[in-house]
Parts: structure tokens; sequence; C-alpha cells
């Protein structure tokens, strides 16, 4: 089983865990560590496991990096404010998390984050198709089709939302030619703060359940939802 390991933005491909190592990330590593970059967060697997797509920093570029040879590429040759996440889709696109344009960190973080298609094949300078969805924080995204989750809140659309209100959603990626867009989208549940506010993780069971995080400061929350029957495990 292999691990990712991101600790003062160094990317690491690392093996079973070998108990805590102190010292700065510079220092030896052990044999079942290996070390893929100098730099990144956010690190996110291929769907062949052969590469791992990460963020630069908050606000930053998407990087890829080749597990074998250790090549590192820039996949944002573009001017644009900066990206927030960046991970694989099943058909090997690039699914990015990013705004418009850029305000201040808070107001573009919590406000104008949007959904982006990066196609598999683009040419250095080719930009990523617009959703034309915004999305708050991070993204679950099926291994076994194109199905995703994320929340929303006020945030982002206060004209359905209440004050403190957060909402899980899942879709479906479909193309219109070459245009992306989300199909059968449903509401999983919504929550309101202090009590809980919302942000999707991962699925799994065959995709019959969705991780959640139900945040309430300063502690956190890991839920499951069973997506036919609405029941929630803690």
């Amino acid at each position: 089983m292999r691990f990712l390991v991101i600790p003062a933005a160094v990317l690491l491909l690392a093996g079973a865990s070998q108990g805590t190592r102190k010292g700065s990330p510079e220092d030896p590593l052990p044999a079942n560590i290996v070390r893929l970059t100098h730099f990144g967060e956010r690190a996110s697997w291929s769907p062949d496991d052969q590469r791992i797509v990460f963020m630069e920093k908050s606000f930053g570029d998407v990087f890829e990096v080749d597990v074998a040879t250790k090549a590192t590429r820039l996949l944002t040759h573009f001017a644009h404010p900066g990206f927030l996440r960046a991970q694989f889709l099943p058909n090997g696109d690039y699914f990015l998390i990013g705004a418009r344009t850029f305000t201040d960190i808070q107001t573009t973080r919590q406000r104008d984050q949007e959904m982006w298609i990066l196609k598999a094949d683009a040419k250095p300078g080719e930009r990523p198709l617009a959703i034309d969805h915004k999305i708050s924080e991070g993204v679950a995204i099926s291994k076994r089709s194109m199905k995703i989750a994320w929340s929303n809140t006020r945030g982002q659309y206060p004209d359905i939302l209440a004050q403190g209100e957060s909402v899980i959603y899942t879709a479906d990626i479909v193309f219109d030619g070459a245009q992306p867009r989300l199909a059968n989208k449903q509401e999983i549940i919504r929550a309101k703060t202090p009590e809980c506010t919302l942000e999707a993780q991962d699925f799994r069971r065959n995709d019959t359940e969705l991780i959640y995080t139900g945040y309430r400061s300063p502690f956190a929350d890991v839920f499951g939802i069973n997506l036919a029957t609405k029941a929630v495990t803690t």
C-alpha cells in the first residue's frame, strides 16, 4: 500500500508507516520513502497510478510529476489568478478549482471558486473549460465514473442558501461536444452552523456512500451518508 506525505511543501512517496521522524524534510530519508519533488501540496494520484497532480501552493500553479522518472511539468501555462485544487477525473482529464479573478484571499476563496476541466491532451497555453458552477473548498471524485460531489455555502450562492447554511450535491460531468457541464444534479444533505459546515471528501463502497466532513469550530467530525437511503453514519 502506498501513501502520500507532504511535510514542509515536499512531495513524498511512502510505503508502510515506520513511525514518526524528527528533524527536517532535508534529512536522509528511510528507504521506504522517495522524494518526488522539493515543493508542492494537495497531491492526487492519476487513474493509472503513474502520475501525481499537485498544487504549487494555494492560489498557485498546477503541476504533474511522473512517479517513475520524477519528471515534473507545469500544466497551467497561462495567466490566471491562482488555483486551489487539482485532481484527476477517471477519463484522465484534470478537475481544477479556481476563480476567474482575484479580490483578496478570503473573498476569493469563499465566494469566487469555480469548477474547471483541463483536458488531458491540452497543449501548453490551452486554458481549462469552465463548468459554470461555483464550489466551496474541495471535491469528491468517483474512481468508477464521472460522478462528483461538492458543497456550496451562502458565500457562493446567497440567493438560495441562508446565512450559515451549507449543502452537498452530487452530479455527473458530461460533455456537449467539447463543453463540460453538470447533469443529474442531486441535493444530498444540508446543515447549518454552528452544528456543521459541510465539505465532501470521497466516495466509497462502489459509490453508494459519500464521506464528508462537518466542521464545527474548533473541531471537525467525519461522516458517511448512504446516497440511496440518506442514512448518516458517524
